[in-house]
């Protein structure tokens, strides 16, 4: 431990009897401020008998009890001179963070938070716990040093360097390995199959639907609906009758077409001259009142 300890616990004493002194001139008619007073006795006696960890802990209760910051700079420093600095960090932090704390107190306070910052970050370079040594070295980075500090602080920031594992080397990836676009007639084709798929499910989907209200109005005792019946079955037929075969045919191309273009992505070169190759394409036919697909080829 440093030089600094046995400065810092005879701050620590000086405060521990000015706490005591404080509480007088407050209101004594209140509970939880004599509950304070009686924790803070007992806790100022613990740690001038050398019981360090009680008095920290009974330096919180009397906090709790009735919640005045210097409290939590004597909890601090009790634990700080029980070597528990893990301990001491929290309520350093809360006393940091209240309006009351004085520019003395301050001081004091941030000098046990660099120590103990130096110190735990020491601790986790021999652990080899990097994550929870970079976090104390972070944390270093914001206080101010003084030339002591600095020199440990350099000296773990070299060990911190030391241990951090090398990046990954980068993968050597042969120019090729990377994604070839299918070749032209296996685009033909599954561009012809897609087309013919969304074509039949269109026509699948109207002819569903008119079935759909074909049944609905031939199951009506609604005499209107018996003409309309009429009318839709007159005006629907040829429709669905030719969607009857169309459909299954058009599902039928789609899937020879798409499956054809699958294999000829996986099996054939893209530099392959396609002068010399075969083509197949299935393309859509649409006219007024007819829906299809066109099959050609090139051999």
């Amino acid at each position: 431990m440093s030089v600094r300890r046995p400065l810092i616990a005879l701050a620590a004493l000086t405060l521990l009897t000015l706490c005591s002194a404080q509480a007088l001139a407050q209101d004594e008619e209140s509970p939880e401020y004599q509950r304070m007073l009686q924790l803070s006795d007992e806790a100022t006696t613990a740690v001038l008998d050398g019981n360090f960890e009680t008095g920290a802990i009974t330096f919180r209760a009397a906090y709790r009890a009735f919640p005045d910051p210097v409290l939590l700079k004597n909890e601090m420093i009790a634990w700080y001179r029980a070597g528990d600095c893990h301990s001491a960090l929290p309520p350093a932090r809360s006393f940091l963070q209240s309006e009351k704390a004085l520019p003395e107190d301050i001081a004091d306070v941030r000098t046990v938070e660099r120590d103990c910052h130096l110190q735990l970050g020491e601790e986790a370079l021999q652990a080899e716990d990097l994550a929870l040594a970079g976090y104390h070295l972070d944390r270093l980075d914001t206080l101010e040093l003084p030339a002591e500090s600095e020199q440990r602080l350099a000296a773990l920031r070299t060990q911190y360097d030391a241990q951090i594992p090398p990046p990954p080397a980068p993968l050597n990836c042969p120019d090729d390995a990377g994604w070839n676009a299918p070749p032209p007639r296996a685009l033909a084709l599954l561009g012809g199959g897609t087309a013919g798929a969304l074509t039949g499910l269109g026509l699948h989907i109207v002819a569903l639907q008119r079935q759909d209200e074909l049944d609905t109005l031939s199951n009506s005792t609604d005499p209107n609906d018996a003409r309309r019946l009429r009318q839709r079955r007159d005006a629907w037929d040829g429709y669905q009758r030719t969607t009857r075969w169309l459909v299954p045919t058009l599902y039928t191309l789609s899937a020879a077409a798409i499956g054809a273009g699958i294999y000829l992505t996986l099996t054939e070169s893209p530099d392959s001259d396609p002068a010399e190759t075969r083509a197949l394409r299935l393309s859509p036919a649409l006219s007024p009142g007819f829906g299809g697909a066109q099959l050609s080829g090139t051999f």
